[in-house]
């Protein structure tokens, strides 16, 4: 095969393949393969700290390779010094399910992690106290005494008993509740007290076991009520207990890297940063159409040395896709790289950077993804986000936007969070100190010019808390002659008005006492003084290349199946810059696939003159004549492609149907083989070789 030249404008034809591609379903998993023993040891190992939603997954991977990325990665998640090699939490797990199988397992039939006692140290676990009891009067019990983690919800210091009922069997776990103390009793005739009382039962205990006593009420020994009863609380603080390995693990990690790992690399999967993330839908004034802004933001970055610039820098591939049902109407890649001196990498650290970008978007109801991957650290991030795009004609408030400041420009770039010429400056986060301001960005869409005239804006922000809140309203009269379509609207609040808390703000579009539109937003007070921003990394474009959105707008269409919307976009971009060939050549592939054979013949004649566009002139026009069922003429212009670029399967079916067609059945069989050497699995192209050698 010869390579082909740096004649074949690339951009244009990943769009011309990609319609196709972008209608094909997502392929049904595999059923997993058995598990081996290292992997249901693991399992057992992880029994009382893995989440539900983690096992889930991991039930679900279809190959040990797969497996053993994925116990990398939980734990990772539960590393408790990420910055060393070793993980301290991972090794002591081991040392305590060794530790169980080896004690628990003398009394019982069954592997020592999987009893009372077993679980408890798996869990929590060599207690500060052990203490054996071993009287005539009392069963076998032992008492366990922590001092608990007050973050992971347990108590201060609390005490558990284990005891072998009836004397027998292996230690089972002692609920003050459930079993009560009267079941540590040996019962005895003539105990001298009347056993069916709480009371006594628990003075005969603490004469023989003054130790235990306290616990066998309650297992927080200051927990008890005045009549002495078992406390129900004990079920609770229990339960709180065996979750306590659980806290704070965020499972999200867990469903990305089942849905991702066939897209993220290996060396990406183990180390997943959480993110936060702003999604906002904006019309753009000047064209109306609407875009889908986007700011994403690690919790954690790492950076990288630049020896030769003397710079750390950090590089982020950001993959975008938007998906309607199980279709991917639009994909883009962009790398998003930040170079910064050496005094500043510790303000990059602790601040930290948020990615922004925009696309335009077609209406309906879509799947957003946004996957970001940090080269340095091999990192990844993921948004994904139900929008949906509504392009009503009523008169309505369009996204709320929050930020810390708004800018303006005088240039007349498109750019995330930027309206006309002002930008706002957003943080994910939406949190504001007592000193900031805080920054409002919205638009009205679609007024009547009645509106315009008699109508206003009431915006009110209200905080969360239960007991009065702190609530302010602003009215903003509309009195805006003469009509426009959008009507672009800011406000600044100073924060020192508002009072720590969690607020909503509303922003209502009114006539006279009649609300016609509505949409909010929320932020946060915070009572520090001051509060790190993210470095913003965002790109830019210039409006002349506009173009460029209706394209991607036709795309979008196409494979949303709406034909007519998508071949509106396409004459709208062509008419913007009517000499541009790969818009022409873009715009011939979607006449092609909708068998508009003749209007693409006409159109690609534009495209003739670019040396880039050579092939795509060749095989456009080739394929419309041979569709036309005029196989002269395509044949010398498919042979010309061919001598460009000889491994492109469409060009060789069609190529040898023409030759087919004309009687040319060698050359027929020729070209066909070719393809199917490039592509064999192609049951139509057999097909025809084996009519063409039966004749």
């Amino acid at each position: 095969m010869k390579p082909r030249a740096a004649i074949l404008c690339l951009a244009v034809l990943s769009l011309f393949l990609l319609s196709a591609a972008g209608q094909k379903k997502t392929p049904k998993s595999a059923k997993p393969a058995p598990l081996g023993p290292k992997y249901q040891e693991w399992l057992d190992l992880t029994t009382y700290i893995i989440l539900p939603q983690e096992k889930e997954v991991f039930s679900k991977l279809q190959s040990d390779f797969e497996r053993d990325i994925f116990i990398e990665t939980f734990w990772k998640q539960r590393d408790p010094t990420p910055g060393t090699p070793e993980n301290e939490y991972r090794q002591e797990i081991r040392k305590r399910f060794d530790y169980v199988n080896k004690e628990f397992s003398r009394d019982t039939p069954r592997p020592g992690w999987m009893t009372d006692r077993g679980r408890i140290y798996m869990i929590l676990g060599e207690p500060q106290g052990r203490e054996r009891i071993s009287l005539p009067e009392l069963h076998p019990a032992e008492l366990w005494s922590y001092y608990g983690d007050t973050s992971k919800g347990l108590p201060t210091y609390f005490g558990l008993v284990f005891f072998r009922r009836q004397g027998i069997g292996e230690y089972t776990l002692y609920s003050p509740a459930g079993d009560g103390p009267k079941s540590l009793v040996v019962y005895m005739p003539n105990l001298g007290f009347n056993p069916d009382s709480i009371t006594d039962v628990v003075v005969y205990i603490r004469e023989y076991a003054p130790t235990l006593a306290p616990f066998t009420l309650s297992i927080i020994p200051q927990d008890t009520s005045l009549d002495l009863d078992p406390t129900v609380r004990s079920e609770i603080q229990m339960a709180q207990i065996l979750e306590s390995p659980r806290k704070n693990i965020n499972p999200s990690y867990a469903t990305h890297f089942m849905n991702y790992k066939g897209l993220v690399s290996t060396e990406y999967l183990t180390n997943y940063v959480e993110c936060e993330a702003t999604v906002a839908v904006v019309r753009d004034p000047v064209e109306g159409i609407p875009f889908l802004h986007f700011s994403v933001a690690p919790k954690s970055i790492s950076v990288d040395y630049y020896g030769p610039d003397n710079k750390y820098f950090c590089n982020y591939a950001v993959d975008v896709s938007l998906k309607k049902g199980e279709t991917f109407v639009f994909q883009s890649s962009k790398d998003f790289s930040y170079y910064f001196p050496a005094d500043e990498s510790e303000m990059v650290a602790a601040n930290g950077v948020v990615i922004q970008d925009f696309f335009p978007v077609i209406e309906g109801k879509f799947k957003l993804t946004v996957l970001l991957r940090n080269s340095v650290g091999k990192e990844f991030s993921l948004l994904e986000r139900d929008v949906v795009i509504d392009s009503a004609p009523s008169p309505r408030i369009g996204a709320v936007l929050v930020g810390y400041k708004t800018e303006s420009f005088r240039d007349d770039n498109l750019m995330a969070f930027k309206v006309l010429d002002q930008r706002i400056m957003t943080d994910p986060k939406n949190s504001f100190t007592p000193t900031d301001s805080i920054a409002l960005l919205f638009q009205l869409e679609n007024p009547t010019e009645e509106l315009l005239r008699s109508g206003g804006i009431k915006i009110t922000v209200r905080g969360a808390r239960a007991a009065n809140p702190t609530e302010k309203e602003f009215t903003l009269p509309l009195n805006r002659p003469p009509y426009q379509r959008s009507v672009m609207f800011s406000q600044a609040i100073p924060a020192a008005d508002l009072t720590p808390d969690y607020y909503d703000v509303t922003v209502s579009l009114v006539e006279g006492e009649r609300i016609i539109d509505t949409e909010s937003a929320t932020f946060v007070v915070s009572p520090a003084s001051k509060l790190a921003r993210p470095i913003i990394l965002t790109k830019t474009m210039p409006r002349t290349s506009l173009h460029l959105q209706y394209l991607a707008l036709a795309g979008e269409a196409e494979k949303s199946g709406e034909a007519r919307l998508a071949e509106g976009y396409f004459d709208r971009a062509l008419r913007m810059v009517p000499d541009n060939p790969e818009a022409a050549a873009y715009y011939c592939g979607f006449l092609m696939r909708t068998r508009q054979f003749e209007r693409a013949l006409s159109l690609i004649e534009t495209v003739k003159a670019d040396p880039a566009l050579q092939f795509d002139y060749y095989i456009i026009k080739g394929k419309a004549l041979r569709e036309l069922g005029r196989c002269d003429e395509a044949i010398p212009l498919l042979e010309a492609g061919n001598k460009l670029y000889n491994s492109d399967t469409r060009l060789l079916n069609a190529l040898g149907y023409c030759y087919y067609k004309t009687g040319q059945k060698a050359q027929a069989i020729e070209a066909l083989r070719a393809s199917l050497r490039l592509s064999p699995d192609q049951a139509d192209v057999k097909t025809l070789v084996e009519e063409i050698s039966r004749q």
